[in-house]
């Protein structure tokens, strides 16, 4: 049994850190690239490259979904019983469902957009050429939408989570 509150435990505390960075990311991180413009280069490259930001918070993803996939399991004896029939059963279904989507799409585009960006800003040396200071605008409308959708994405995820608890 202490498995299981373990697998719970390692579950939300991912969940957590996954809802946490990218609020962090999306309230306050891009906002300030995009003042700060190209004096973030540095900033981002040690956020991407030696502190692997995108790779932890891909993992805390990875982890929040495997580990909510096996209680699923748990929960509908092996994903025999459809979840409906137990309270806040449809909550939870539809909260594994935005869950699934945030983690799709954080994984298929708002982590290549994030790289593309560190590349480009990476590339700069003073000041970025108009054609650099282009592509760098247009990634990070990609970055900044896709970070906002990620999070009302989570959101109603959780919204789904604790409803099994009402």
């Amino acid at each position: 049994m202490i498995e299981w509150y373990i697998i719970k435990v390692l579950h939300i505390l991912s969940a957590i850190f996954w809802m946490g960075g990218s609020i962090f990311i999306s309230a306050f991180l891009l906002p300030a690239v995009k003042k700060s413009g190209p004096s973030s280069k540095e900033l981002i490259h040690n956020l991407f490259n030696i502190y692997k930001l995108p790779l932890v918070l891909n993992i805390a993803s990875s982890l929040t979904v495997i580990l909510g996939l096996i209680q699923y399991w748990k929960t509908t004896a092996g994903y025999q019983q459809i979840s409906f029939h137990f309270p806040g059963g449809i909550g939870l279904f539809h909260g594994i469902i935005f869950g699934l989507i945030a983690f799709i799409w954080g994984h298929a585009f708002q982590s290549p957009n994030s790289k593309k960006l560190s590349r480009l800003m990476a590339q700069v040396q003073d000041k970025p050429s108009t054609e650099q200071f282009l592509q760098i605008q247009k990634i990070q409308k990609k970055v900044i939408f896709g970070g906002w959708l990620t999070l009302i994405l989570l959101f109603l995820s959780l919204l789904g989570m604790v409803s099994v608890h009402f």
